[in-house]
């Protein structure tokens, strides 16, 4: 089982569009994702009768989360809320639509409970407002520090020519899951979990690039050789 997902929209072709992309991403088995968007005869609009029904559909006992577009859908979704007596493991969370949804259901496939869905969703705006606006940024910055006692590091170099993209970002969070182990990725001085495939696409980096991977943990050194097998392997795009 894994953490389901709600899409609320006005628009019922934009929330299918908005899954069918997200979906491409995703590393193994997609979670339960429920569309709850439009008017019952093709026209804009939310219901939170509606909403309610995608929530219980999509809940197969890990919990919900639940993601909006705009305005009323956010209302709607309260309301949906409200009349399912606001149960503990459904969240409702304020996160760019498409961005947001990419990450949730990336992070939900990877096996994360609803607080962990819920924070990469939020997240997942950061990177774009590191390129094109100012913003409070999950990624730190800086010199990357000696490794501390119990810390496992390696380099390695990206393979694929288009760099840690989408879908490379959806491996590697999909691989790092596996692993009892708490990873980061350092590239030109910006060091992100990898839990978040919007803040490994993020780093900008391209073919040839030479990342840092740090983990700490049980397994830190059997995810490290995975992943650098992963990203030396080029994903399945290197030529």
């Amino acid at each position: 089982m894994s953490v389901g997902i709600v899409v609320v929209s006005h628009s019922h072709d934009l929330a299918q569009a908005a899954v069918e992309f997200a979906l491409q991403m995703v590393a193994g088995e997609p979670p339960h994702i429920a569309i709850a968007a439009g008017t019952d005869g093709g026209g804009l609009g939310t219901d939170a009768m509606k909403i309610m029904g995608a929530i219980e559909e999509a809940n197969s006992g890990d919990g919900v989360v639940v993601l909006t577009d705009l305005g009323s859908a956010i209302l709607s979704s309260d309301m949906a809320l409200e009349f399912l007596g606001n149960p503990d493991d459904v969240a409702l969370v304020g996160a760019p639509f498409v961005e947001g949804l990419l990450s949730a259901i990336v992070t939900a496939a990877a096996g994360a409970n609803v607080a962990d869905v819920c924070r990469q969703a939020r997240n997942a705006l950061e990177p774009k407002l590191k390129h094109i606006g100012p913003g409070q940024l999950a990624g730190t910055t800086g010199t990357s520090d000696p490794a501390p006692a119990g810390e496992s590091v390696t380099r390695v170099r990206i393979a694929n020519p288009q760099g840690l993209h989408a879908r490379p970002a959806a491996q590697i969070v999909h691989l790092a899951s596996q692993y009892d182990a708490t990873i980061t990725m350092t590239f030109d001085d910006e060091t992100v979990p990898a839990t978040s495939p919007m803040e490994i696409a993020g780093l900008g980096t391209e073919g040839g690039d030479e990342i840092e991977l740090r983990a700490n943990g049980a397994q830190a050194n059997e995810a490290l050789a995975a992943l650098q097998e992963l990203i030396a392997g080029g994903f399945g795009e290197a030529n």
